[in-house]
């Protein structure tokens, strides 16, 4: 049907390629046949050019169905899933007790959830009672690797990742924040919602006005856009959750799968993310939840017990070859931290202040303009003015004395 070229014109097409005559007899009765259950009844010997047909002729084609489909020649076919908004990503690892409140996830509205299920215990399979619209089953790949591969399968424009000790914020409208960030910033890549620095990875900025050192913060003190939302850029941000825009995110190359063995945490994966990004001229975020109205990223607990579970302590990998990837995977991009700094600081400034913190630079802001005020009358007095409030303000009423010599 979506062929523009009239049914003379292709059969022309079809003899000058000269097809063997047997095979073509037979390619052109599957041909006919296709083109009569196709066309139902449409007139014979019209041209496939769908602009020759009116909203009649469509609409015998194309019959909608109650439920959201569409009937096409007597067939009728489901609508399409629509495509989500958000793809949420989760990474577990023998955390049963936190399966109930980690599928939460998929209560908002267009949201598609999808989670690799590390580990092999037989109360991981609760997961498939869940309503996640994909589990797939790894061998203890951990989360670069499971992150990587299932975003390649996620549908919606923004990736979401989680870790099995973060539930989602009660309030849904996370998701239309996240939205309107990426909206308003084409260049923005990445968005965190837990911990956002201003330099990278420890870096201490030599500045014109003085040394910038490192802090992270889980606060934001910006106001994004002309909405209610409490973000700021950063130069990193840390995963739990962490948004990305998937396409910027699959054209980086993903996490570095080099930064860990499979079964070892990749320790610097985020930083290192949010760092190529501002190297890509892309943007970094930090997304305050609690701030923004829609509640905190409720941290779950890491059950007790032993059997190998990868608890808060075994995060933090000591094997030497490891920790000597990473740190040359940064090494490479230290030449760029002050430029990375800089540019944050500058971005921060074209954000307004959020609540605390511009009643706080009003005052501050006052204060200063009340002292150059001061200082600019006081500049205008004439020296005998100026001896004469001293005077005054000591109390006494002699007239000032006069200068001798």
């Amino acid at each position: 049907l979506a062929s523009t070229q009239p049914m003379a014109a292709r059969c022309r097409t079809s003899r000058q390629r000269r097809v063997p005559p047997r095979v073509h007899a037979a390619s052109s009765r599957i041909l006919a046949a296709a083109a009569a259950v196709l066309c139902c009844s449409w007139r014979v010997g019209a041209a496939y050019d769908t602009s020759t047909l009116d909203d009649t002729d469509l609409n015998v084609l194309h019959k909608p169905l109650p439920y959201g489909g569409v009937q096409c020649c007597g067939t009728a076919y489901p609508a399409l899933d629509p495509v989500p908004r958000v793809s949420v990503i989760l990474q577990y690892y023998k955390m049963a007790p936190n399966i109930d409140p980690l599928a939460s996830w998929k209560d908002c509205p267009g949201v598609e959830f999808i989670v690799n299920v590390d580990s092999t215990d037989a109360l991981d399979t609760k997961w498939l009672n869940t309503s996640a619209d994909h589990v797939v089953f790894s061998r203890n790949i951990h989360e670069s690797r499971a992150y990587n591969r299932l975003a390649g399968v996620s549908r919606a424009p923004i990736t979401l990742f989680v870790q099995d000790d973060d539930a989602p914020p009660s309030d849904c409208r996370y998701v239309d924040h996240v939205e309107k960030m990426f909206g308003h910033d084409p260049k923005l890549a990445v968005v965190g919602f837990n911990v956002g620095t201003n330099t990278p990875w420890n870096h201490v900025w030599q500045s014109p006005d003085g040394p910038v050192h490192h802090i992270r913060s889980h606060d934001a003190k910006h106001k994004w856009g002309l909405g209610n939302i409490a973000a700021e850029y950063a130069a990193c941000v840390d995963i739990g959750p962490f948004a990305v825009r998937r396409r910027e995110f699959l054209a980086m190359g993903g996490f570095d799968e080099s930064f860990s063995y499979p079964g070892k945490g990749a320790v610097g994966l985020d930083f290192d993310v949010a760092t190529r990004a501002w190297l890509s001229g892309h943007t970094v975020a930090k997304y305050d939840p609690h701030r923004s109205g829609v509640g905190h990223v409720q941290g779950l607990t890491y059950p007790s017990g032993k059997d190998g579970l990868r608890a808060k302590a075994a995060y933090y990998d000591k094997d030497s070859t490891e920790l000597a990837a990473r740190g040359r995977a940064f090494a490479q991009y230290e030449s760029y931290y002050d430029r990375i700094s800089a540019l944050v600081l500058r971005k921060n400034k074209g954000l307004k202040l959020w609540g605390a913190e511009e009643t706080e630079m009003s005052r501050k802001e006052a204060g200063e303009e009340a002292s150059r005020s001061s200082l600019a009358q006081e500049a205008l007095r004439s020296p005998l003015e100026v001896e004469a409030g001293k005077v005054a303000s000591s109390g006494t009423s002699s007239p000032p004395s006069r200068a001798t010599g």
